[in-house]
């Protein structure tokens, strides 16, 4: 649980260096792309985001695919975010 924890926390500061400010708004935004939004790992993986998220004071964006092989979904999702 610990090593997930620390993955989930640099892939927020992995996303949160590539967040650009628009001007618009002072609250640091973090995209959270799952493999997958179904399924109880990813349910669990979601509520630690949204914990992590509360805590931090951030907006979290949870965006991803139904199914873990919808594979080009899952590349136009991380290119759209990347592009915001």
């Amino acid at each position: 649980m610990l090593r997930r924890l620390c993955l989930l926390l640099a892939l927020f500061c992995f996303l949160s260096a590539c967040q650009k400010n628009t001007g618009t708004s002072n609250q640091l935004k973090i995209a959270v792309i799952p493999k997958a939004t179904t399924g109880a790992f990813w349910q669990t993986v979601y509520g630690g985001a949204v914990q992590a998220a509360n805590d931090l004071g951030v907006q979290l964006i949870w965006v991803g695919t139904e199914r873990e092989d919808q594979r080009s979904q899952q590349i136009s999702i991380v290119d759209a975010q990347v592009a915001n």
